[in-house]
């Protein structure tokens, strides 16, 4: 999943400051994680594909892209 989410969050225009508030974690704790330098909490995974499961722009992608985690 890690190397979708800058895909993924372009698709839905939103920046990394205001996805890391939306799922509760920190701007540099996010940065972390798609940089693949960090690894992400099961918590943080569940956040992140709620949120992309249930966005028109990348539900689908999600799908077509077989993207679970990893």
């Amino acid at each position: 999943m890690v190397k979708y989410l800058p895909t993924l969050r372009d698709k839905t225009g939103i920046s990394q400051e205001a996805l890391s508030k939306l799922i509760g974690i920190s701007r540099q704790t996010y940065v972390g994680i798609e940089s693949g330098k960090k690894r992400m909490s099961w918590k943080t995974c569940l956040a992140l594909l709620f949120f992309f499961s249930y966005n028109n722009r990348t539900s689908n992608y999600i799908v077509e892209k077989n993207i679970f985690t990893k």
